[in-house]
């Protein structure tokens, strides 16, 4: 019985995990996975590139555009967009006072 068992665990074995919990730059964040045409991905590497940045940096400055958007149209309050998103949002509502 218990080699039925082993046999079947290294049939479909579970998920691998690490031990590790990743680079320090990671911490307390989560990945957002989204499906994009390849000339998207094309566009945004381009613009890394020529920004001298990663894309990490490309897409929050994306997310921070949208987010002010959201602010402008009232559709989200500048203290719900995230702290580290949040200048180009806060900057704005300032001078629209």
């Amino acid at each position: 019985m218990q080699e039925d068992r082993s046999a079947a665990a290294l049939a479909h074995p579970g998920p691998v995990r690490s031990s590790a919990a990743g680079p320090p730059s990671r911490s307390g964040k989560v990945a957002l996975t989204v499906f994009v045409d390849p000339g998207v991905r094309r566009a945004v590497k381009r613009l890394a590139v020529e920004s001298d940045s990663a894309q990490q940096l490309v897409l929050e400055h994306a997310l921070r555009l949208l987010f002010q958007e959201a602010v402008d149209q009232g559709s989200l309050m500048v203290q719900e967009v995230p702290p580290k998103l949040r200048s180009l949002a806060q900057a704005r509502s300032a001078s629209a006072s």
